[in-house]
């Protein structure tokens, strides 16, 4: 019978214990709960030339054909420099009308070829090829084009290229200029 107490009251302790720690963990536990949703909307990515000017001339210079716009290119332009100092610019926009902001991930421009013809084409070329500047600025600030140069979703800024003869002597025969561009990449910012 003392067995049986014993066992009872083991058992009775056993139960207490049990309840006591249930209600001591009930009592420190607190439940936490994220709820909400979430979605994925369709982004734009739209960064383009847009809005290509007239030729700008200073000094003594012609267009013989004026450059093609594209979203993506501006090229096929012809122009002739008929005295020093003189130059020929155009101006556009690089628009962002996507969702998603941009930078400038690369930017370069090709080594300017001259090509000289006749006799004199040798002497001809080096008096052109050192005195000719190429460049893209902004215009709002005057500075060239530059790796993470930012374009922010619906932001527009005015470029102007420039091509200048910055020479002192025309050369005796024709050169032509080859390979004159750049090439600006916009990634995600």
């Amino acid at each position: 019978m003392i067995k049986n107490k014993y066992k009872l009251l083991a058992l009775v302790a056993f139960v207490c214990a049990v309840t006591g720690i249930t209600i001591a963990y009930s009592a420190l536990t607190q439940n936490l709960e994220i709820m909400g949703q979430a979605r994925i909307d369709k982004m734009n990515w739209d960064v383009k030339f847009e809005n290509l000017s007239a030729a700008q001339i200073v000094g003594d210079a012609e267009v013989k054909r004026s450059p093609l716009l594209t979203s993506a290119k501006i090229y096929d332009f012809d122009v002739i420099f008929k005295a020093p100092n003189s130059e020929i610019s155009y101006t556009f926009d690089i628009t962002n009308n996507g969702d998603i902001d941009a930078k400038v991930s690369h930017y370069g421009k090709s080594s300017i070829t001259c090509v000289g013809e006749g006799t004199t084409k040798v002497a001809d070329e080096a008096i052109v090829c050192g005195n000719v500047e190429f460049s893209l600025k902004y215009v709002s600030n005057g500075a060239e084009i530059a790796l993470d140069d930012e374009l922010d979703a619906s932001e527009s800024k005015e470029v102007k290229m420039t091509l200048k003869y910055v020479g002192s002597a025309l050369p005796t025969g024709r050169v032509r200029l080859t390979d004159l561009g750049a090439l600006i990449t916009y990634k995600q910012k």
